[in-house]
């Protein structure tokens, strides 16, 4: 599994779309990724985070009030995410409950 890119100060309003078009600025096609690459997006306040996998399969997760996205959040993210199939079937819920118990331990 491998983060491809990291996006900053990123508006969590832009819907799917949207997110498609700041990744293409840099030639990235979120539709064309690899199975086990990953993108990352993260907002300004650093408490939020979209993830896009394979198959135009994402995830979102919001952080506790007071808590700060770190490397090992994000690494924890994609571990979680990479054990489920990337398809439009994944059970979103599933992969956001638990990579919350793996930020909380």
């Amino acid at each position: 599994m491998k983060v491809i890119e990291i996006y900053h100060h990123v508006n969590m309003a832009n819907g799917h779309d949207g997110l498609h078009q700041i990744a293409a600025e840099d030639d990235i096609d979120l539709g064309a990724l690899q199975k086990g690459t990953f993108i990352v997006f993260l907002n300004s306040k650093k408490d939020r985070i979209k993830l896009f996998a394979h198959n135009d399969t994402y995830a979102y997760y919001r952080l506790k009030k007071g808590q700060i996205m770190t490397n090992q959040i994000i690494k924890d993210m994609v571990l979680s995410f990479g054990e489920a199939t990337a398809s439009r079937t994944v059970n979103h819920r599933h992969i956001v409950n638990k990579a919350a118990k793996l930020l909380a331990a």
